[in-house]
């Protein structure tokens, strides 16, 4: 199915690996290339959505690096937001304590359902 993804709203799809993991553990680096991209367009995008569902693990360089990247785009105005994350990844980013930055509501089970939790925030 297709998603009209509105203005405001940035979608990444992390890209798998060869090897057994992919997403923010194989390549914390471009993830976080890719997103800082993102969040240089014009206009720039109220939210990022990630499509986490390749992501199968996150180890402490990983957290790190998503921490300081989610203060860095807090800054600015804009809110990293993920979607179809697997629950043992999202038990990480609780035991990480990630949540202190990244807001404990911007999980959703579904790109969709992360696209129609933006529409009301603009009454669109």
């Amino acid at each position: 199915m297709a998603i009209t993804v509105p203005a405001g709203v940035r979608r990444l799809r992390p890209v798998a690996d060869p090897g057994p993991r992919a997403g923010l553990v194989a390549r914390p680096d471009d993830r976080r290339d890719e997103i800082r991209h993102l969040s240089r367009a014009e206009p720039a995008p109220e939210w990022i959505v990630v499509a986490a569902e390749p992501i199968t693990d996150i180890d402490t360089t990983a957290a790190d690096m998503l921490e300081d990247l989610d203060e860095e785009l807090n800054a600015k105005g804009i809110s990293l937001v993920f979607a179809e994350m697997k629950t043992p990844v999202r038990t990480k980013i609780d035991r990480y304590k990630l949540t202190r930055t990244i807001d404990p509501a911007h999980f959703y089970p579904t790109v969709e359902d992360a696209v129609g939790a933006f529409h009301p925030r603009r009454g669109t």
